[in-house]
């Protein structure tokens, strides 16, 4: 997997989940970013580094869409947080999207031993920090 930053939309797998979701009816797109939440919670798929990027990146849209803020700076950011068309930001939603993330930064996750040992892995985890925060904040 290509990395080019710590942000929620920085590696191909967060990348590529953003394509599909731009591909999808607005109508639909709640439930994409839904599914890709539940399934971590659930444990029904396994998180791998590359479904804790979609996790990620999915957690980033709901905080965006919940606050009216950017989840992330970095350029290809911008490209992803404006098709958020047809994301409610429920309290429902919110609170997946806080367990998703308490899945991720757990000590023995996907999303940890991806980062682990490496020169951002501080700034990796600190951006996921950002959004869990965030999403706190939010009525749920």
């Amino acid at each position: 997997m290509a990395t080019w930053n710590v942000g929620p939309f920085d590696n191909d797998d967060a990348a590529e989940w953003c394509d599909r979701l731009r591909s999808t009816d607005p109508a639909l797109r709640a439930t994409f970013v839904e599914a890709a939440l539940s399934g971590a919670v659930s444990r029904s798929v396994e998180v791998t580094a590359a479904t804790a990027s979609e996790v990620f990146a999915a957690a980033a849209i709901v905080y965006q869409t919940a606050t009216g803020k950017p989840a992330s700076t970095t350029p290809y950011a911008a490209v992803v947080l404006a098709v958020n068309d047809g994301i409610e930001p429920t309290p429902q939603l919110i609170k997946l999207a806080r367990a998703a993330l308490e899945i991720l930064m757990a000590e023995d996750s996907a999303f940890r031993r991806k980062w682990f040992g490496d020169v951002e892995e501080e700034l990796a985890l600190e951006s996921l920090e950002f959004i869990h925060h965030g999403l706190e904040e939010q009525p749920a």
